[in-house]
């Protein structure tokens, strides 16, 4: 009897960190903060690529405000995905751990908001994985996108509307 009670605890565990890691949350849930609010986001996004045997870094920077269509457009590709947690999230250890898992594009974003007592966020795709400073100053928190496209179409975007370096 105390053999299944325990078992029956282990699975219950077992469930919630799964439902905990594996649940989609929106955009609104990884900034933790209300859409509306943002006031402006600076992008800049890396390409590195083989040109004739030698490794080129491109570089593109862009800056959307509120009221822009390119502010909602960024929003919209930013919102398609759903986000999960990442299991480091659950323990102390610091995210500063965290590694890129390869790929050629980085791209990082500086989230403003209207109010001046809240503190800037910063987001930073990689393949697979996303960055997300904290508000708070203490740790950051790590991410993942349910789309792997949303990385591409950030990087296409920022390429358009942007400046190259």
């Amino acid at each position: 009897m105390k053999k299944r009670y325990y078992l029956l605890i282990i699975a219950a565990i077992l469930i919630a960190v799964c439902i905990w890691r594996f649940r989609p949350h929106s955009f609104t849930w990884v900034l933790d903060a209300d859409l509306e609010q943002i006031s402006d986001i600076y992008a800049n996004a890396v390409v590195c690529t083989i040109r004739e045997g030698n490794l080129q870094m491109d570089t593109y920077t862009a800056d959307f405000s509120r009221g822009d269509e390119e502010l909602s457009e960024l929003i919209r590709i930013l919102s398609s995905a759903g986000y999960t947690n990442d299991f480091r999230n659950m323990f102390l250890s610091s995210p500063d751990a965290a590694e890129s898992r390869g790929g050629d594009k980085t791209v990082c974003l500086t989230v403003r908001w209207d109010s001046g007592t809240d503190t800037p966020r910063t987001l930073v795709f990689s393949k697979g994985l996303i960055l997300v400073t904290p508000a708070d100053g203490l740790r950051g928190r790590l991410c993942h996108p349910n789309s792997s496209s949303v990385l591409d179409m950030l990087t296409e975007y920022i390429q358009k509307t942007g400046k190259k370096q």
